[in-house]
């Protein structure tokens, strides 16, 4: 694990949230933020959602902060398993 993926067990639930890093167009080597993105799967292997194993948090917008997109990919995980998995 990287300092741009977080594990978390949330019994019954397994969140991985990765972050990509969004560079500048201009410089192509500055980091001008990070997206957000996430994988929801069940720790005993059952389905998450209807019959799939795994649910897909799709990219969040650029977030300066690394921490701070971490915790935006999270909260929009926590939110998808509150709502119940909306499609």
């Amino acid at each position: 694990m990287t300092d741009l993926q977080r594990t978390i067990d949330a019994d019954p639930y397994r969140v991985v949230i990765n972050l990509q890093k969004e560079f500048d167009p201009a410089v192509s080597d500055k980091v001008i933020g990070y997206r957000a993105s996430g994988i929801i799967s069940r720790l005993d292997g059952k389905p998450v959602h209807k019959t799939f194993v795994r649910y897909t948090i799709p990219q969040g917008d650029v977030i300066a902060d690394r921490a701070d997109a971490m915790r935006e990919g999270e909260g929009r995980a926590r939110a998808a398993i509150n709502g119940g998995f909306p499609d």
